[in-house]
């Protein structure tokens, strides 16, 4: 059996044109989907070296919204003190690997050239159960420690007030590893 082939047999130039940019619609596509999950995959591996980092400032943020007030009755000392170098707060916030612990005394500091988050467990007499400690980032350059003071309506750096501040805020300059933006989290029970 035979074909017999006729002037009209095959694609006209127009269907060829059309089936072209339909590739080359389906290839930008395609190249667009491959780009973005190259950038995802560059972007996980860069939080996954600083994951330690990074979840232990999800932490702080938890931790110090929801740090005690000097209204409230509990059998240890509470105020949020600071100065230059770094604040010390409690919070009555549950933590899991301190299930024991009536609270928790965290701190943050700079040390050896390193932003410092330290945790100790305490219990109802005051006395340390655990301590964890790890950095909050490291290769840090002129870390600034402040609080916002409702009554004067101003960021203060000198940590006299003795009243639970609205707001705590560290800053630091922008080249850190990993990058630390802005820090300021909103104390729930401020006065």
């Amino acid at each position: 059996m035979t074909r017999n082939l006729t002037p009209r047999s095959g694609l006209s130039v127009l269907e060829l044109m059309i089936s072209l940019a339909l590739l080359a619609l389906i290839a930008g596509g395609l190249a667009s989907a491959m780009g973005l999950g190259i950038r995802l995959y560059d972007r996980s591996a860069q939080i996954s070296v600083h994951a330690d980092e990074l979840t232990r400032r999800v932490r702080l943020r938890d931790w110090l919204a929801s740090s005690i007030s000097e209204t409230q009755l509990v059998p240890f000392p509470t105020e949020l003190q600071g100065n230059g170098d770094g604040f010390t707060f409690v919070t009555l916030k549950p933590s899991p690997f301190a299930p024991d612990a009536a609270a928790l005394r965290v701190s943050v500091s700079v040390q050896d050239d390193a932003l410092m988050l330290s945790a100790e467990a305490i219990n109802d007499e005051n006395e340390t159960l655990q301590v964890f400690a790890g950095p909050l980032l490291t290769a840090t350059a002129d870390v600034r420690f402040s609080y916002y003071d409702a009554e004067e309506q101003a960021w203060q750096n000198d940590w006299t007030s003795p009243a639970l501040p609205a707001l705590v805020r560290v800053e630091t300059d922008i080249q850190t590893t990993p990058n630390w933006p802005e820090f300021t989290v909103r104390l729930l029970h401020a006065n």
